[in-house]
């Protein structure tokens, strides 16, 4: 934990909290502060989502929640929710990191990592953040800017007086980004002809297939966990499709990545900041598309399908489903998550780019830490893009139904990214 218990930085005062110890007050101060944010908004910021990823995936004593405060009002101008990570480089212990939640092993169950922050106060808040965490005892802390949050400034490391070691930019997240008109009408209008033509070509097989079909939203209750299930069962399946070209992976194969969903899912869909979107043919559901709300913005999260209707385009469907959803609840924009690719893309070619920064404090002896990570971190990166690129080049047989559960496996925590 950070050695302190709240410190005062120019304007603002920062105070770390215990995740049980937020009040009603707490979370209705977050609330407000999560929907002020600039759009499009960051869904995983909400007090719900890091709440429940705290409970699932950090001990009670490696969170560490902050809560940045006006000095003189208490007005709650940021919230930082990180949390420390060990590091193990060939099993040997290397390095404690302090780190945004989302980061890391578990990164795909929470895409987007960041730092709410009052729009008039982002850099007394970034400012008042990197003074505070480099008092922390980690080796090293990473922080995520959102493009309207600007850029992390060195001169916020060397006025603390410090021994300075390194500080960096570790990577962008880009997200393809759909602008709404105020209509579907309107907004269909302004998509381009290729995927107008795609939406139609799916609508048309659908029906020349000669099957009954009807697309449902499940939102509120009717989003429980006989849903998440459904969809958790086709988001495997999609993971064996190999006809579309693309290998879609199973990212929740993690036993605690289904049981935090089972959980979370139904929480956020009670509140109205979640909706799946099913294809059901024939009276079996046969695509699901998670969805999440924030103000303003709708993220297209997940999705599943099984591979014998792969053909039909049923993504294709459920994302034009999802966009009518958004564009009735009165949302400027639709967020096609991160990863910029061809399927994306063909719905919008505007992008929004977070930056993710890494800095320390410390001598040689961190540098050599540091820079044995980063080296590590960028071959398994490698690796995993060869296997990927290698996966996605060759032409199998996809199984023709649904494949049943893996067994479980133990999470491994060596050298997250």
């Amino acid at each position: 934990m950070l050695q302190v218990s709240s410190v005062e930085l120019g304007p603002v005062t920062v105070v770390p909290t215990r995740v049980e110890d937020l009040t009603s007050v707490d979370l209705a101060h977050w609330f407000a502060l999560f929907a002020a944010q600039p759009g499009p908004a960051n869904p995983f910021l909400s007090p719900t989502w890091v709440v429940g990823w705290y409970r699932h995936y950090v001990e009670q004593a490696d969170r560490q929640l902050l809560f940045i405060r006006h000095r003189v009002t208490q007005q709650l101008l940021g919230v930082a929710p990180l949390y420390y990570q060990k590091v193990a480089l060939a099993g040997l212990p290397l390095a404690k990191r302090l780190l945004p939640v989302g980061s890391g092993a578990s990164e795909l169950v929470l895409e987007l990592t960041g730092v709410l922050a009052d729009p008039a106060h982002v850099r007394d808040v970034m400012r008042a953040l990197t003074a505070v965490t480099l008092r922390s005892d980690a080796h090293w802390c990473e922080t995520s800017f959102a493009p309207e949050q600007g850029w992390f400034e060195p001169e916020w490391v060397f006025e603390t007086g410090r021994a300075v070691s390194f500080y960096e930019q570790r990577r962008a997240r880009a997200c393809v980004i759909l602008h709404l008109a105020d209509s579907w009408e309107q907004t269909r209008a302004n998509l381009k002809r290729n995927v107008k033509e795609s939406i139609r070509r799916s609508q048309n097989r659908v029906k020349k297939a000669g099957r009954s079909f009807r697309i449902r939203r499940l939102e509120y209750d009717a989003l429980d966990g006989a849903a998440v299930d459904r969809f958790l069962t086709l988001h495997r399946a999609r993971a064996g499709a190999e006809q579309a070209g693309v290998h879609h992976p199973d990212v929740f194969t993690a036993p605690r990545a289904r049981s935090f969903l089972r959980a979370l899912l139904p929480e956020l869909g009670r509140s109205g900041a979640a909706s799946i979107f099913e294809l059901e043919l024939e009276g079996r559901t046969c695509a699901s598309q998670v969805a999440l709300h924030a103000p303003g913005c709708s993220y297209v999260y997940a999705s599943g399908f099984d591979p014998e209707i792969w053909q039909l385009g049923p993504v294709t469907l459920l994302h034009a489903e999802l966009i009518k959803h958004a564009v009735s609840r009165g949302d400027k924009f639709v967020n096609f998550s991160p990863g910029p690719n061809v399927s994306k893309l063909r719905w919008s070619e505007r992008l929004w780019v977070a930056n993710d920064f890494a800095y320390g404090s410390g001598g040689g002896a961190l540098r050599l830490r540091y820079g044995a990570f980063v080296i590590a971190s960028s071959l398994l990166s490698h690796a995993r893009a060869v296997t990927f690129a290698g996966r996605n080049a060759r032409t199998t047989q996809a199984p023709s139904s649904i494949l049943p559960e893996p067994p479980e496996k133990p999470a491994s925590h060596a050298l997250p990214l």
